[in-house]
């Protein structure tokens, strides 16, 4: 039989005792979508079309497939581990000390994912309903229901992710309603941009599918953990058919050059859609989609909130709330004052992204399986 060493999580409270947080495994993916389907698809065409130009989808596929590889590696290392989350990892494979400094660096880049999703959300707001209406303020009234979700633990979380059903269909239709204005010829030839452009592209391509790595810090709390590897490989492969076909339309229908001019393919799309009586439907689809990217912000907060909890041990629930609250409203109404540099955080987060969620788990299974940390054989 292979098991390893038991360990209590860090902050003093076992997986058992926090029922607040238990989830299924299809609670868990639907967590991971929901991030992946919020704010990174907004500016997925046009990013890729100014890096690869019409064969922007290529990335994406590539990209896709990277990160549901990434996450069975996660999978199996946290599996090598009793289902332990990379928290309760760091602290086995590396000591109290070392495993105190990378848990650190892991919390400051939740604090930037979560940032960086307020940031554009709060900002797309800003520019298409409430342009006179000060940052900060469009940010605080976001930041409140995950602030509140966030206090009632994983479950509460996840019950408002229900509203995937909505906004993929909404992302879906906009391609559908303009199959009379796609070009085929704008997608050819296949293949004619090199490998340098695309290796270039990946980095932008992998914040779109930032999410994935939440498995790092959800581990613990998934219930039946046996069907976790079925479950996360369907949700991986239906976010990378609908991120290639959403790449590929918006192309198809724009052509790269100008979908490369920071066109809200979305967007974009949805004032191509004509339907009797409502005007704007574009301002519609934005509306709904709203609530796409509001998911994203709540399960970054919640993995901050949590994390900070364990790491630091605080016990005092609204103090470590308003603590993060604060923080992230801070740097998002002064980061997110100028366009260019939210767009600078949202590279700084893919960039973090391949380092903490791609690189470290794989050398971490890496380790372990050389060393045979983590199982021992009895």
């Amino acid at each position: 039989m292979w098991h390893c060493p038991m360990t209590k999580p860090e902050g003093g409270v076992t997986v058992k005792e926090d029922n607040v947080n238990l989830i299924t495994s299809k609670q868990a993916v639907v967590f991971i979508m929901v991030t992946q389907n919020g704010v990174g698809i907004l500016y997925l065409p046009s990013d890729m079309a100014g890096h690869a130009g019409h064969d922007g989808w290529i990335p994406v596929i590539i990209s896709g497939v990277l990160s549901l590889m990434v996450s069975l590696a996660i999978i199996a290392l946290c599996r090598r581990f009793e289902g332990q989350s990379i928290l309760d990892i760091n602290r086995i494979i590396f000591g109290k000390f070392i495993s105190y400094i990378l848990n650190t660096i892991f919390i400051i880049y939740l604090f930037l994912a979560a940032i960086s999703n307020l940031g554009v959300l709060a900002s797309s707001i800003g520019v298409w309903f409430f342009r006179s209406t000060p940052l900060w303020v469009l940010a605080l009234y976001i930041m409140l229901p995950s602030v509140y979700l966030a206090s009632k633990g994983l479950k509460g979380v996840c019950r408002f992710n229900f509203l995937i059903v909505i906004t993929i269909p909404v992302l879906l239709s906009s391609i559908a309603l303009n199959i009379h204005n796609l070009r085929l010829t704008n997608l050819l030839p296949v293949g004619v941009h090199g490998i340098d452009e695309i290796a270039e592209a990946l980095p932008h391509t992998l914040f779109a599918y930032m999410g994935f790595e939440a498995l790092l810090f959800l581990f613990p709390f998934i219930k039946d953990k046996q069907r976790i590897v079925k479950h996360v490989m369907i949700g991986s492969i239906t976010v990378t058919l609908i991120f290639t076909g959403f790449v590929a339309a918006s192309i198809a229908v724009f052509g790269e050059d100008l979908l490369a001019k920071r066109i809200v393919a979305l967007v974009g799309l949805a004032r191509m859609i004509e339907v009797p009586v409502f005007e704007r439907v574009d301002l519609y689809y934005f509306a709904i989609w709203i609530a796409a990217m509001l998911l994203a912000v709540n399960a970054y907060l919640f993995l901050t909130f949590n994390t900070v909890k364990k790491v630091f041990k605080i016990k005092s629930k609204i103090i470590l709330l308003a603590g993060i609250a604060f923080i992230v409203l801070v740097f998002t109404s002064k980061l997110s004052e100028d366009a260019d540099t939210i767009f600078q955080i949202n590279h700084y987060s893919g960039d973090a992204l391949f380092l903490l969620g791609v690189l470290y788990p794989i050398l971490l299974l890496i380790i372990t399986l050389i060393t045979g940390k983590g199982v021992k054989k009895t």
